[in-house]
């Protein structure tokens, strides 16, 4: 994620917020409130008064009442009922992980819905996730479009942060916003590096995946860091029909370090722990991590982490790992949130560690994240740190298969053993450090990657 964007996602949460607690009074001057009190709104609806639903909703988020709950099912109810403006607080209460488990990717495909729906709320939004591109596929060309006919209709939030981002890349995308799929084909063939890895992000989730290398090449030697690093995240795992080439991506990621790519940094730190198609350096891997974690690039500090954690280049120091694990869980950072987890359930003395574990994997997995779901599933089987519950470990091991985790799959056997063993959390996007009992290519390969870097004056 681009530092520079973050004061915009701030500054967009903190407007989505207030705009919840106003929902209640979502009536022009001239209008009377149907309701004023959550008694009496929850009475209408119950009436099947949809409005005064709504208007339920957003009043228990005011201060004095936060139920919580009660209004991420009352604006469930309203979005399931084709209310615009619902849909989009529906998406913020998840971006916000106000009632329910943090879930960017639910949060987008709500603001969506919302935005298709008329919600210039849920454009704007929308149009925050998808320029930054944190856990989404990232468009940014869609993104100005969306803000730009936000700004139009009168939002001062879309119009503020439309000139921002503008600023901040000195409106390069601008010109670029209704180019569709062809057109950036075209410009990508022409040598125009943001268009290849445009293309790419976009086709990366799709039935075109295999083509993602291809354009992710195309943006590396048209200048694009970040193209170098997703394609070298490719090659490191042999991943979209392409053969694994460790060598080749270890030197992608060098050269994308080199450039100013905070992401290929990161990765090939952890090449030079590991000695995936480098040589081994562990001292040298792990002054990179810690340098771009100061920076504050949390995927680094993450895997930081781990080499205090194993002792990969520095002496171990567990409580160091631990610091850094919680350091980039309280940033939000999910992987790091996992990690921290890891380590705390490992002490099966400390009940107050494993109820905290429990915590953290039950949000990751109610976030629908896979290996949350089964680090959850292995307590529930183990009776690690509460009774041993083997129809709920079955459930979470069937979650995560459907998820397509393989240690899923090997868990919702309940005489499995390896799926039980404690997961190490990978760095968002990034290649894994193998544990002392994994070696790489037992590793199951992540979605097709993206890079989320941020731009560093020197790797």
């Amino acid at each position: 994620m681009n530092p520079r964007s973050v004061k915009i996602t701030g500054a967009l949460a903190l407007v989505a917020v207030a705009a919840l607690v106003a929902f209640a009074g979502n009536k022009t001057d001239d209008e009377a409130l149907i309701c004023d009190s959550v008694a009496s709104c929850d009475a209408l609806c119950e009436q099947g008064n949809k409005d005064a639903c709504q208007s339920a909703a957003g009043l228990k988020l005011r201060d004095g009442v936060q139920d919580l709950r009660g209004a991420l099912d009352g604006f469930r109810k309203g979005c399931e009922d084709g209310n615009a403006e619902a849909c989009a607080n529906l998406g913020m209460l998840h971006l916000q992980g106000m009632g329910t488990a943090k879930n960017e990717k639910e949060a987008a495909r709500l603001f969506d819905k919302a935005c298709t729906a008329g919600s210039q709320a849920g454009c704007t939004f929308l149009a925050d996730i998808l320029f930054i591109g944190a856990d989404t596929p990232r468009d940014r060309p869609r993104a100005l479009k969306l803000l730009a006919t936000a700004c139009d209709t009168g939002r001062k939030d879309a119009c503020a942060n439309l000139i921002e981002f503008k600023k901040q890349h000195d409106g390069k995308f601008a010109s670029h916003d209704d180019r569709t799929e062809g057109q950036l084909d075209a410009a990508c063939k022409k040598g125009e590096a943001a268009a290849c890895s445009t293309l790419a992000d976009r086709l990366s989730h799709g039935p075109h995946a295999k083509r993602t290398a291809e354009l992710y090449r195309e943006a590396c030697n048209s200048g694009d860091a970040a193209g170098c690093t997703s394609l070298g995240r490719i090659l490191i795992m042999g991943d979209a029909g392409v053969e694994k080439n460790e060598q080749q991506a270890a030197t992608l990621f060098d050269r994308a370090c080199k450039a100013g790519d905070v992401a290929g940094c990161t990765d090939y730190a952890i090449a030079l722990l590991t000695g995936r198609g480098v040589k081994a350096d562990a001292i040298r891997g792990q002054q990179l991590l810690s340098k771009h974690c100061d920076s504050g690039h949390m995927p680094a500090c993450v895997s930081l982490g781990t080499t205090y954690e194993e002792g990969r280049g520095v002496t171990k120091d567990l409580s160091r790992a631990i610091s850094l694990y919680r350091m980039a869980c309280d940033k939000e950072d999910q992987e790091g949130c996992l990690s921290l987890g890891n380590t705390l359930v490992a002490d099966e003395s400390n009940q107050a560690n494993l109820d905290k574990a429990f915590a953290i994997f039950k949000n990751a997995c109610d976030a629908d994240i896979a290996s949350g779901c089964i680090q959850l599933a292995g307590m529930h089987r183990g009776g690690i740190g509460r009774p041993t519950d083997e129809a709920t470990a079955k459930s979470l091991y069937e979650k995560a298969c459907k998820a397509g985790d393989p240690l899923g799959c090997a868990g919702v056997d309940p005489k499995a053993t390896d799926a039980d063993k404690s997961v190490r959390a990978i760095p968002k996007g990034a290649i894994p450090i193998p544990g002392p009992s994994a070696e790489p290519e037992d590793e199951a390969p992540p979605p097709p990657p993206r890079a989320t870097a941020a731009p560093s004056s020197e790797p």
